[in-house]
């Protein structure tokens, strides 16, 4: 495969009658964060299934039209800026407002940060259709904790090595997302009696158990009288297995 004929950075090859993809980039790139653009680019592609639905092992503009080509080329751009800058992550950050802000926060080159800007510009304005509800909820929940620290949003939490931890949840592990799912009652529940004794708590789980950490032990019976709402959160909002709740006074260690 030669990519110095069409002078791309790279190109990819559908290996016919199997799964595989081989993609080739041009390692006299010295910019990493082109080289990852590029790279991201070609796997847009193949996810895509561009070089499956164009019956073709490999995009090239001599097998087609000028119009599917250019199509082609915007989708997998498209692809590139969400899965390294994702527009329902960057549309909750505003201080990102122009093309440095990308290069700086995303590792982008100069030319992709332009494009991420003008995609983002899109989606503020109405004329680029969002993520479906479900995929913006599901990278919301994986990005929350990094959104507050960029967006310097700070509160009580308690962290794990702090805990007296009883012997039966030592098998437990802490709840990554527990943070997302207070905002959750809070903001999108409604919750906010529920949210105020959440405040600050911690949860770890093992499979279908989960023990919610709290500090106001008088609370404690509120909270656990809320199992319905907050397992509800769970499985709406995190694809949680979670099936019961105990709630727990937090012990801190001395």
């Amino acid at each position: 495969m030669s990519i110095d004929e069409e002078g791309a950075d790279a190109k990819t090859q559908h290996i016919r009658g199997r799964d595989d993809y081989l993609v080739v980039y041009d390692d006299r790139v010295l910019s990493p964060s082109r080289i990852r653009w590029t790279v991201a680019h070609e796997i847009g592609h193949i996810v895509l299934g561009h070089l499956v639905s164009f019956d073709a092992t490999a995009l090239c503009r001599g097998s087609l039209t000028e119009a599917e080509y250019y199509v082609l080329e915007r989708e997998a751009d498209c692809f590139a800026v969400n899965l390294l800058a994702p527009m329902t992550i960057m549309n909750r950050i505003p201080s990102v407002k122009t093309a440095y802000d990308y290069m700086e926060m995303c590792e982008l080159s100069e030319e992709a940060s332009k494009n991420c800007l003008e995609e983002l510009s899109l989606l503020k304005s109405g004329k680029r259709i969002p993520f479906p509800t479900k995929e913006e909820d599901t990278l919301f929940r994986h990005f929350f904790r990094f959104l507050n620290e960029v967006n310097g949003v700070t509160g009580p939490h308690l962290n794990y090595d702090e805990l007296v931890i009883d012997a039966k949840y030592e098998d437990y592990i802490e709840c990554d997302y527990w943070d997302f799912i207070v905002m959750v009652i809070r903001k999108w529940k409604f919750e906010t009696e529920l949210h105020a004794a959440l405040e600050g708590s911690i949860a770890l789980y093992d499979y279908d158990d989960m023990v919610i950490f709290i500090t106001d032990t008088e609370q404690i019976p509120f909270v656990k009288s809320c199992e319905g709402i907050i397992l509800e959160s769970l499985q709406k909002y995190a694809d949680s297995r979670v099936k019961r709740i105990e709630v727990a006074e937090a012990r801190l260690r001395t």
